[in-house]
């Protein structure tokens, strides 16, 4: 009885698998916050590389703040001061990019920042103000708010007390 022995050699070829992001949430802090709420993320919680390659995260630019990464991958967020984003503060757009050093994969979240803290603007006079050189002696000259233009992102007008 003749018996044929047949041997195969596999040649297994791994390939690397890219880094896997998770939802990382929006945040919604103050300006001015130090430290500020939700603050440093971990985002160990949030990327991860299924082959268990390290992984480099990186942030894309964000004008009036900076982001601060770890290498231990926590990440925190210095607000400059008096930075704000208008009337109703629309959300910056934070671009992470994480890195096993073959594949760069990116997400992104929100971070929305309050205005606190700013000072009104006088933007000019709503009217031309003009008192006699020799009158208010006694008193002082009196300027309303009524008598100007004035912003102020953080109070409504009605709110303000003009001194001067």
């Amino acid at each position: 009885m003749n018996r044929i022995l047949h041997i195969l050699l596999f040649n297994l070829i791994f390939s690397n698998d890219s880094p896997v992001w998770l939802v990382v949430p929006d945040q919604i802090i103050n300006e001015d916050c130090d430290p500020c709420n939700g603050f440093p993320i971990d985002l160990n919680q949030f990327v991860f590389d299924p082959d268990s390659d390290e992984i480099n995260v990186i942030s894309s630019f964000v004008a009036g703040a900076e982001i601060i990464i770890s290498d231990d991958l926590f990440l925190d967020i210095l607000v400059v001061e008096n930075f704000n984003t208008g009337d109703i503060p629309e959300p910056i757009i934070v671009e992470l990019t994480a890195s096993d050093q073959e594949f760069d994969i990116s997400t992104t979240f929100n971070i929305t920042i309050n205005p606190v803290n700013d000072r009104p603007i006088v933007t000019l006079q709503a009217e031309d103000i003009i008192y006699d050189e020799d009158c208010c002696l006694d008193t002082g000259i009196e300027i309303s708010l009524d008598q100007l233009l004035v912003e102020d992102i953080d109070n409504s007008i009605e709110d303000l007390v003009l001194k001067i």
